[in-house]
């Protein structure tokens, strides 16, 4: 298990990175970069903020001929993620916390899938008994692209976060 309030690198070649990863944000950005070559990447990343709500996250993955398998299991509400995954010749499984409000992106190459696995049962994460809303569309061969947000009773809010996945060779799973 890793924490940190600031920056936290992992870099490994022909090493598979298997990791719990806490990073809490006190106001300013707190960073993650894994990067791997040849091997997978297995993270289980908990999100938290000093003030119990808010923060802002930016997280890089990187590996090539492997799975990359990212997991969300904690994160604040209102918070701001900023996620990069790549890999090549390998799945992408990507895993959000039900807080997570923003846009994604997932990218593969031509003749393989994109899919949405979203919890329809999932509760408002702030208590406010708001309605998650799931947008999302095919751009193309391979790419697909939407937004996730909680919506309440006074409108819609602008959805703070982006996910961008990318890989080739092999579909990608986000799940929501």
């Amino acid at each position: 298990m890793f924490n940190t309030t600031s920056s936290l690198v992992l870099s490994t070649t022909n090493g598979k990175i298997e990791v719990d990863v806490g990073l809490k944000s006190s106001g300013s950005e707190t960073t993650l970069n894994a990067h791997s070559s040849n091997a997978a990447i297995d993270a289980d990343i908990s999100l938290v903020s000093a003030s119990g709500s808010g923060g802002f996250f930016d997280i890089t993955t990187t590996t090539s001929n492997s799975d990359l398998n990212i997991d969300f299991p904690a994160s604040p509400v209102d918070s701001q993620l900023e996620l990069e995954a790549r890999t090549s010749n390998g799945l992408a499984n990507i895993y959000l916390n039900p807080a997570y409000e923003g846009r994604f992106s997932l990218t593969t190459s031509s003749i393989f899938g994109n899919s949405i696995n979203e919890h329809k049962d999932v509760v408002d994460p702030s208590g406010r008994k708001r309605r998650r809303q799931l947008k999302y569309k095919q751009i193309g061969r391979g790419t697909l692209e939407g937004t996730v947000q909680w919506e309440g009773t006074r409108g819609e809010r602008k959805p703070n976060g982006a996910v961008v996945v990318r890989t080739s060779n092999s579909p990608i799973s986000l799940e929501l």
